[in-house]
């Protein structure tokens, strides 16, 4: 969807499904309950300490988040070099870049006030919400109390109210897998019930934008804006909502699971490759395109060629994190050892 979203922008397809323009933001709330659930999944079943699951978090980002800030460094340079105008670069990377990038790497980009994404990578914004909702997490989760809280409300504190707002997002989706391995999954009644209802209900949040209800924008947190986080929190309550009717019914629904769950895991194993990758991608091909944006060639090209590009980029970044993992254990256990050199020689004679 957040594909989606910024494909069919003016400026990159001639505004080519400009209806689903507003869901942007919404898919991203979304994601940030699915993770809440993601997480709050693997601590409990695989990630049982604090060293494991930094590792785990740790490759899971950075096998996409590195080879995405360089690809947006190559393909930003590309295009402002053979791109037909600088009007697209000028509005998205406009005095970012000197700072940008190693805010990037170090996923600080929207701390209190800020907003800095790297080039025209977009859409790498959200992990300036992500990251720090997984530090948090893991102190709370693996910390002693009540240090655990106090350095949970310090981290807090020192990322700002917006990242704190939205928080409560990701942990919907956190408390929505805790509340379903307490409750059996054989409701299907009432299971089905509550997907409907809450199905409808999204839906209906999805009206309201159409007929021009703010969204929530992260640039700005202002009295005036409170309305956004409230309508993202209902959004976050009604996803919540339908995992847990889906779980209560998922007995019954278990054939249809079997039947269409590999494909959905193999197409969600390169899920965060296209989310971080196909901006760059996308303002690339408008660039460099001979043809208009307008032209079914350039669409074609953006619309299709994206996708599967980032499904290729999948199968040598996200797709190969245990091997980053196995590379960032070796580089923890180096500077182990030439940290205990160094300690070793200066307490030597």
């Amino acid at each position: 969807m957040v594909f989606l979203t910024h494909a069919s922008m003016r400026e990159f397809s001639g505004g080519l499904l400009w209806q689903i323009n507003p869901y942007g933001q919404d898919a991203v709330t979304v994601f940030f309950v699915l993770s809440g659930f993601v997480i709050a999944y693997v601590t409990h079943r695989r990630e049982t300490d604090a060293g494991t699951y930094a590792l785990h978090r740790a490759a899971r980002i950075y096998s996409v988040a590195v080879p995405a800030l360089l690809l947006t460094l190559m393909l930003d340079s590309l295009s402002s070099h053979f791109g037909k105008s600088t009007s697209i670069l000028t509005h998205w990377t406009a005095a970012r870049d000197a700072i940008s990038f190693p805010l990037g790497v170090a996923f600080l980009g929207e701390v209190w006030s800020g907003h800095l994404f790297p080039g025209t990578n977009g859409p790498y914004w959200s992990l300036g919400f992500e990251v720090p909702y997984y530090l948090i997490f893991g102190i709370v989760h693996f910390g002693r109390r009540p240090w655990n809280w106090i350095g949970a409300l310090l981290l807090l504190a020192v990322f700002g109210p917006k990242i704190a707002l939205m928080f409560a997002s990701w942990l919907i989706g956190l408390t929505c897998y805790r509340v379903s391995i307490r409750v059996p999954c054989s409701y299907t009644r009432t299971g089905l019930v509550l997907w409907l209802t809450s199905t409808v209900a999204l839906i209906a949040i999805a009206a309201l934008e159409t007929v021009g209800v703010p969204i929530y924008q992260p640039l700005e947190l202002t009295l005036a804006d409170m309305h956004s986080y409230l309508h993202y929190l209902l959004l976050s309550l009604m996803v919540g909502i339908n995992i847990l009717g889906l779980h209560l019914a998922s007995d019954a629904l278990l054939p249809v699971a079997r039947r269409i769950g590999r494909p959905i895991g193999w197409l969600a194993g390169a899920s965060f490759s296209l989310y971080l990758f196909h901006m760059p991608l996308i303002i690339f091909v408008a660039e460099v395109s001979p043809w208009p944006v307008t032209a079914w060639p350039t669409r074609t090209m953006v619309f299709i060629g994206v996708p599967l590009a980032a499904l290729a980029l999948a199968e040598i970044t996200e797709r190969r994190k245990d091997l980053w993992r196995d590379g960032l254990l070796t580089m923890a256990n180096r500077l182990r050892l030439v940290s205990w050199a160094v300690i070793l020689r200066g307490g030597g004679p």
